[in-house]
């Protein structure tokens, strides 16, 4: 009966000094513990199970202290794996999808067992775990064919294959997010499918042996898939519904901002009715009379423009408050649905078209109020000679007291 085990053959492989090919190497056998096991390993019942064999002696005449050369292959796969690196491990059967019971690696002296782990091992590791959360969302995992299946448009499948050099391209910051998304069980069945979701949408398209490579170097991208579509789930997240809401949104909006106009457009029609007056009442002033016509009708008017240019200015503080209410509406949608905010940039965009054509029209209308009155006071000049003479005479009389009083001087003497 084979009297063989692997913790046997770690204690030769450790102090094997291994040639480039792997196969060969010598020993020292620096104490009775290591001859007696390497005896016990060369005995003819344990020769088909260890791989161990001498490139030359007798093997029952070993001594201690003594250096032999070794033949050395793998054991028998059901007592462990001898691989020469990460990488050959990872070609053994299921050791991408599960680590195996009992390895030894020569190039970095590591058995599983072993407390101090190679940054290689820990990543890879870290990957497992990973793929054990990806069996969780899968349907299941065909564990002979190593193979992730999914149900999507019928059988999909994402087959387990990568090298120690995938390891080392992929982003194990981003598989730490994701797992941390799963430390508690709220939501756990619902984020499964999610991550399926986001899995399947990453590697669609892709030739079936490339996915699990595709997945290892966008692990970044998949996770932002998959919290954008967990935080539209914890959002009781609904397109259609928060579509139309919007679009309801947009009425009211549309409504408050021709109501802008609307308010005082009763006030606006005094506009030409105004003009008439104008028009209408001041004559060439040849007398008194006259003159205070033309004087009451330009006042009047100077009050009409002041109380529809506050009208005017108000509705455009309107406006403003509008303005802000529909960008904080907008600011507010793009943190709630952030992945698809941009779909409802055509709803803000005719609002803020609708902002803008309103506020052109207060500014025509402003502009024709100031023009109107301009053209008031022209006419009050023409027709009122009296008035534009009083008007030049203050204006040379002030201009007079403003002058240095030196120069009124040198030009009284």
């Amino acid at each position: 009966m084979s009297k063989v085990t692997f913790q046997k053959l770690v204690s030769i492989y450790r102090n094997v000094a291994f040639e480039p090919n792997a196969t060969e190497g010598d020993l020292i056998l620096s104490n009775d513990v290591l001859r007696n096991t390497l005896t016990e390993l060369l005995e003819e019942d344990n020769l088909d199970d260890s791989g161990i064999s001498l490139a030359s002696g007798d093997p029952n005449n070993i001594l201690t202290g003594q250096t032999v050369r070794l033949h050395i292959n793998p054991p028998r796969i059901g007592i462990g794996i001898l691989a020469k690196n990460l990488d050959e491990l990872l070609g053994a059967n299921k050791s991408c999808i599960e680590e195996r019971k009992n390895y030894f690696l020569i190039d970095c002296k590591f058995a599983k067992q072993d407390q101090l782990v190679p940054d290689g091992i820990r990543i890879y590791r870290q990957l497992l775990e990973f793929i054990q959360l990806l069996k969780s969302a899968a349907a299941y995992l065909e564990l002979e064919r190593e193979e992730l299946i999914f149900i999507h448009e019928g059988k999909f499948s994402i087959p387990i294959k990568y090298s120690y050099d995938d390891l080392l391209l992929a982003d194990f910051e981003a598989i730490k997010k994701i797992e941390k998304s799963f430390f508690n069980d709220l939501h756990k069945e619902q984020k499964l499918a999610i991550l399926a979701d986001a899995l399947i949408a990453l590697v669609k398209g892709v030739p079936p042996v490339e996915r699990f490579n595709r997945l290892l170097t966008h692990l970044p991208e998949l996770f932002n898939k998959f919290s954008d579509g967990y935080r539209l789930f914890v959002s009781n997240f609904s397109y259609d519904k928060v579509r139309s809401e919007l679009e309801a949104t947009q009425v009211e909006y549309i409504a408050k901002i021709h109501k802008v106009f609307t308010d005082i457009q009763n006030q606006l029609l005094t506009i030409p009715v105004a003009t008439i007056v104008v028009a209408t009442q001041m004559k060439l002033a040849t007398g008194s009379d006259q003159f205070w016509i033309n004087t009451a009708v330009l006042i009047g008017s100077f009050i009409f423009v002041i109380l529809v240019g506050f009208l005017i200015w108000n509705q455009k503080h309107t406006l403003d408050t509008l303005e802000q209410e529909i960008t904080r509406q907008k600011t507010l949608i793009a943190k709630k649905y952030q992945p698809v905010a941009s779909n409802f940039d055509d709803i803000f965009t005719k609002l803020n078209d609708r902002l803008y054509f309103q506020r052109k029209i207060l500014l025509v209308i402003g502009l024709v109020l100031f023009i109107g009155f301009v053209i008031a006071i022209t006419v009050y000049f023409i027709l009122t000679p009296v008035a534009w003479e009083w008007f030049t005479n203050g204006y040379h009389s002030i201009l007079t007291l403003l002058k240095p009083t030196h120069e009124l001087g040198y030009k009284s003497r």
